[in-house]
């Protein structure tokens, strides 16, 4: 019986908390790694840790975008294995030289924080992280 009303009651308690405006802080992002899905592949995994914290309202969704924070962000997806949200870049129309990858962790309330690591695309198709 405690099993069936304890959802009920922690859904309210973050229900309460949303209201009252306690969750006002962003998830914390981190990159993880940004590196060639294999040595002779042209796609760039991307690999990000995202937590809103032990009283936060959760993590809803984590996107990224290339040089730029205005287009259409794309989702990573959640490997529940390692906890990661990962997905995959190709660059086919990107030109050399360094580009910024944005990431975007939003939070059940509405709050995103966005975080960018820099890659630099060596050759047509081809990348490696610059830091």
């Amino acid at each position: 019986m405690l099993f069936t009303t304890l959802p009920v009651w922690l859904v309210g308690a973050h229900l309460t908390a949303a209201v009252l405006g306690l969750y006002t802080s962003a998830p914390k992002v981190t990159i993880v790694q940004t590196a060639r899905a294999a040595p002779d592949s042209e796609a760039m995994i991307i690999e990000v840790r995202a937590d809103d914290g032990r009283l936060g309202s959760g993590v809803r969704q984590v996107e990224f975008q290339v040089d730029s924070t205005s287009g259409t962000w794309k989702p990573l997806s959640l490997d529940s294995s390692s906890m990661t949200y990962k997905g995959t870049w190709t660059p086919e129309a990107l030109t050399e030289g360094n580009h910024q990858i944005y990431v975007r962790a939003t939070d059940n309330t509405g709050n995103p924080r966005t975080v960018h690591v820099t890659v630099e695309v060596s050759a047509p198709g081809s990348v490696f992280s610059a830091g």
